[in-house]
């Protein structure tokens, strides 16, 4: 996705660090955004909470929303999909429904130490 002027790469990073702090904190959960009875997360649960909103909204902030949808984007191309011909929430989605807590907590950790690296 194409980001606003004031996205930046940093409110990415944050965002998904974010998401792996509340992986660690809530617990994981595949199948949904959330588990409204014990908090658990998935991925996108987490980048949402990240963001500041309940796991299954999307933040009305465009520079929040265009910061959560690069964060998809780049997890989505770190396991191997093309955000401009996938949608890259579902993607994501499916890949860490199939995947364990340690390949989830793995690829936010990757995606970070490259966006780290590119500053």
């Amino acid at each position: 996705m194409t980001a606003p002027a004031e996205v930046t790469e940093t409110a990415v990073v944050g965002l998904l660090a974010g998401a792996l702090a509340a992986l660690e904190e809530r617990g994981w959960v595949v199948g949904d955004y959330t588990d409204d009875d014990t908090g658990r997360v998935d991925v996108l649960g987490a980048l949402r909470l990240a963001a500041g909103v309940h796991p299954r909204e999307l933040p009305a902030d465009p520079a929040t929303l265009a910061a959560l949808l690069d964060a998809e984007d780049a997890l989505a191309v770190a396991i191997g999909a093309d955000p401009t011909v996938v949608d890259a929430g579902e993607t994501v989605a499916a890949w860490q429904d199939t995947a364990s807590i340690g390949a989830v907590r793995g690829l936010l950790r990757a995606v970070l130490a490259v966006l780290g690296a590119s500053r």
